[in-house]
Parts: structure tokens; C-alpha cells; sequence
């Protein structure tokens, strides 16, 4: 269900007060490092202030016309913003970047003051939180697919194709209406894992962003080298061989399987030597090193 509401508008922030959108779920499954369910019962009840919109969050606001028009430009279609219920409980809403013409695609834009979520991105890779609000999205606007698009600039962009996850859905709804039901009993929810500070340290958050792009490089080259290693076993099958540029060499080994060698020569009093008959025969396997 649509509603012909602007986002961003004064009845738009209204009603945001009083449903669950995407940008919410997050907090209620545990899955935004930036808020916590305690945070979110706590603006929902009234009780503070959602928090103003940050650097980051106003970087991402400046730009999204910009990535909307790209993506439209690249996809050769016309996606537009628009707010959604779902039609099975309108608590749960979700404002969407965009939607195509014919509803069966959703846009989540991403304009990172940083490069993370880019570099992310160009690996695959989807913050879970995101994922999260995804498919809230989908859920809301019963489309087909989303795509998860990350805009740096005319220059860098990267999108990823999310399908639904329904199992995943009834889990996030399960856990919207388990909330709501908090909100409307004012019932406070115990703090947990995502109750704690941020760090404010430029300096520690490079390293922890440094730490991460390292451990998604070293993930694509361990990716990477296993495809390659796969790919000279595969040709060199029970051969050894010498690579004389690199000095590796691929040699084959016959694996050989473990018995129980204590159970069986308590129960039939075997000797060592007479173990190995017991033992059955291994497969072959390489190494390449």
C-alpha cells in the first residue's frame, strides 16, 4: 500500500513517530551499531528527541538526487521515491529511495560521507543492518527485488541485487510486533549488546575501517588463490609437479582415514601391529605450497 506522502515533509516526520520503518528495524533486531532497541522504545514513547541529522546523514540527504538520477540514467528507467505500508499491519512502513514504474524493483541509496560501505560493496558485501532494512523494504512494498546501491560519485558507484528473504521478514515482523506491543503497554525493554558509546576518535575509527578493508582484501585473495589452486589440481590430477618460475611444487598425498584404534583394540584385545588391517583405505589429496 502507497500513500502519496513527501518524505522529509512535516506530516511525514509526524507520522514516522507513530510506525516502524526501515531505518528502525535495525535497532529492533539488534543488528544497528548505532542505536538500540532501548534507544528506539525511548523516542517512540516519547521519552526524547530523535537525534539530528549528523554530517554523515546530511552528506547522504544532499546527495541521493544526485545517485537517484544516475541510477536512473544507467538503468535507463524512471525510479521515484515514495512511502509504502504493509498491507498486513500498517505500523510497519518503509520510505523508499525509489521504486520503478512498475513496482516490482525498490531502490536503497547509499552516499557514504566515507568509503566504507563503496568498498564493501565492491566485494559484495551488504552490512547487515542494511540488509535488515532491505528487506523491512521489501516486505512493505511487496516487490520483487531490491537494489542496494552505493553512490560516491558520478564516478564510483556500485549496485547489488537483494531478493527477498522471507524467512528472514517473518523474523524482523515478529520482533516489530513483539516492540510495538512494548510502546503501547510502556513497557521498558532491557538494555543489551547495542547499548554502548561510540567512538568519537578519528583516528581509532580509520583504524577500525583500515582493519576492515585489510580483512576484505585478504578474504578476496584467499577467495582468489583457492580458485586458482583448484584450478592446477584439477589439471595436474595425481601428478606431482615442479612450477620452476615460482619453486612451488604440487605433490599428492594418500590420505589415509582414523579408526577408533583404542575402542577396537580394548574390545578385541589387537596389537599394535595388527591394528592396520582395521584401517581403511584413504583418499587422495594435494598440496600446494
Amino acid at each position: 500500500m502507497s500513500a502519496k506522502i513527501i518524505q522529509r515533509s512535516p506530516e511525514w516526520i509526524e507520522l514516522r513517530k507513530t510506525r516502524i520503518g526501515g531505518s528502525d528495524i535495525s535497532a529492533i533486531s539488534g543488528t544497528n551499531p548505532f542505536s538500540s532497541i532501548h534507544d528506539l522504545w525511548m523516542i517512540k514513547t516519547g521519552r526524547r528527541e530523535e537525534d539530528a541529522p549528523s554530517m554523515a546523514m546530511n552528506h547522504g540527504i544532499m546527495l541521493e538526487p544526485v545517485a537517484l538520477a544516475k541510477y536512473n540514467m544507467d538503468s535507463n528507467t524512471n525510479f521515484e521515491p515514495d512511502v509504502v505500508f504493509y498491507e498486513e499491519w500498517d505500523v510497519a512502513m518503509a520510505s523508499l529511495d525509489g521504486i520503478s514504474p512498475d513496482r516490482k524493483t525498490i531502490l536503497e541509496i547509499k552516499c557514504p560521507f566515507k568509503p566504507k560501505s563503496y568498498e564493501m560493496a565492491l566485494f559484495g558485501i551488504i552490512p547487515e543492518y542494511y540488509l535488515d532494512q532491505i528487506q523491512w523494504q521489501l516486505m512493505c512494498s511487496n516487490a520483487e527485488k531490491a537494489v542496494y546501491f552505493v553512490f560516491i560519485d558520478e564516478t564510483q558507484s556500485q549496485a547489488i541485487d537483494v531478493l527477498p528473504d522471507v524467512k528472514r521478514q517473518l523474523k524482523l515482523f515478529k520482533m516489530a510486533k513483539e516492540f510495538w506491543q512494548m510502546v503501547l503497554d510502556d513497557i521498558e525493554p532491557k538494555k543489551g549488546k547495542g547499548d554502548y558509546g561510540l567512538a568519537s576518535d578519528e583516528a581509532d575509527n580509520d583504524k577500525a575501517c583500515r582493519i576492515l578493508r585489510n580483512r576484505l582484501q585478504i578474504k578476496a585473495l584467499e577467495d582468489e588463490n583457492k580458485e586458482i589452486e583448484d584450478s592446477i589440481k584439477e589439471k595436474y590430477k595425481d601428478t606431482n609437479m615442479l612450477f620452476p618460475e615460482s619453486g612451488m611444487k604440487l605433490y599428492w598425498n594418500e590420505g589415509r582415514s582414523t579408526v577408533n584404534w583404542k575402542e577396537v583394540q580394548l574390545q578385541w584385545h589387537i596389537s599394535e601391529e595388527d591394528l592396520e588391517i582395521y584401517r581403511k583405505k584413504g583418499k587422495p589429496f594435494a598440496t600446494l605450497k
